[in-house]
């Protein structure tokens, strides 16, 4: 629901045809839109919600602000009944982006567009995990558990994973922050390689 606001200018005096002119504005609100999701750790998992993801929320409420403002629809929440392995994409890729807020969601609308279904937007590592390879020392496999999905024309979904999607491509913007606010997720992706 969009609220306009209107200003009137006043009468223009150069040109007698034109009276009151008013120009509408689009004020910023989210009115309307529901802003509950599911945006814990994996419900299977007795996990909290880790430290360093206590503004998830206000992630997500940035995430469908932005989706707002560019005319596209909220997130949809389907968390309650998991995507199972027939519902992956045909070209099964899994692009997982390592959000931060402002910087992730322009990257995420255009690869939905390009590629529907295979943008997973990661707003929390308890959404992830990562599996030692059996081949390889120290080389790891990291698993999508929950995501927000991007397909064309903005729709955007809260999924969860059973079983979990295997990443084939990272994008990490969690990294870009200053030293200070780095925590386990450093450590989560620290030395890891996709191994196919």
């Amino acid at each position: 629901m969009d609220i306009v606001e209107s200003v009137n200018t006043g009468i223009d005096t150069d040109v007698d045809h034109l009276k009151d002119v008013k120009i509408a504005t689009k004020t910023s609100t989210n009115v309307g839109r529901k802003q509950d999701a599911n945006l814990g750790p994996v419900s299977t998992w007795a996990n909290a919600i880790p430290g360093e993801d206590a503004d998830i929320a206000s992630q997500y409420h940035e995430l469908q602000y932005h989706l707002f403002e560019l005319g596209y629809p909220e997130t949809v929440d389907r968390t309650r009944a998991p995507r199972a392995a027939k519902d992956a994409p045909r070209e099964k890729a899994v692009v997982a982006v390592l959000h931060r807020a402002g910087n992730t969601t322009s990257i995420c609308l255009e690869g939905g567009r390009q590629a529907p279904g295979t943008i997973y937007m990661i707003l929390s590592s308890s959404w992830l995990s990562k599996v030692p390879s059996s081949i390889h020392r120290g080389i790891y496999t990291l698993y999508v558990h929950k995501d927000v999905t991007f397909y064309a024309c903005g729709a955007t979904y809260l999924n969860e994973f059973e079983p979990p999607r295997q990443v084939t491509y990272l994008v990490n913007f969690l990294l870009m922050r200053p030293l200070a606010d780095r925590g386990t997720t450093d450590i989560l992706f620290k030395q890891i390689r996709i191994v196919q």
